[in-house]
Order: structure tokens, then sequence, then C-alpha cells
């Protein structure tokens, strides 16, 4: 288990690290959610790999991928946001609400 804990930390590095050269190189955009998406689920496995034995020398590390997930988070909800997400949302609600409305059987 203290392997596959370990091995968490090392893909989270490779995410983010993924993320900004792929970025920096223009083979992704930094508006689109995926971007942010994948820097969160990076952060996540950082935080995990950090946290299997916790020591003083790993509050650091922990508190900066907390801070880089909720910025991860927050950048992912506005490049959603900015694609339409607010219609996609409107449309869906439309969708539950007619799948939720039961027909009388005649």
């Amino acid at each position: 288990m203290e392997t596959l804990l370990s091995l968490s930390g090392i893909l989270g590095a490779i995410c983010c690290v993924a993320m900004y050269a792929a970025v920096s190189v223009g083979k992704i955009s930094a508006e689109k959610p995926a971007f942010f998406i994948v820097n969160g689920v990076g952060a996540v496995l950082v935080l995990v790999g950090a946290a299997q034995e916790f020591d003083l020398g790993d509050a650091g590390t922990i508190g900066q991928e907390l801070i880089w997930a909720a910025i991860s988070l927050a950048g992912a909800a506005r490049a959603w946001w900015r694609q339409g997400g607010s219609e996609k949302l409107r449309v869906w609600r439309e969708r539950m609400t007619a799948s939720l409305i039961v027909t009388p059987m005649g």
C-alpha cells in the first residue's frame, strides 16, 4: 500500500508538470477546463502521496497542493462557465425536469 501511495504522488506531480508544459508549448489552452481538471487531480494525488507518512516537513507541500487544488477548481468552473456552462446547465435541468414528469396512463 505504501508503494501505491508513493506512486500516486509521483503521478500527481507528472499531471501538474505535464499540463504546465503543454500550455507552455501551446499544445493545450489554459482556458480549457481540462487544464484545470488535470491540475486539480494532480494536486489531490500529490496530497495523497504526501499524507502517507506525514511529518512537519510535509506541511509546505500539503499547503501548496491545497491551494493548487482550490485554484484549479475555481479555474475549471470559470472556464466551463465561459464555454457555455450556464446554457448546458439550463438544458440539463430542463431534461431532468421533463424526465420526472409522469404522464397519466390512459
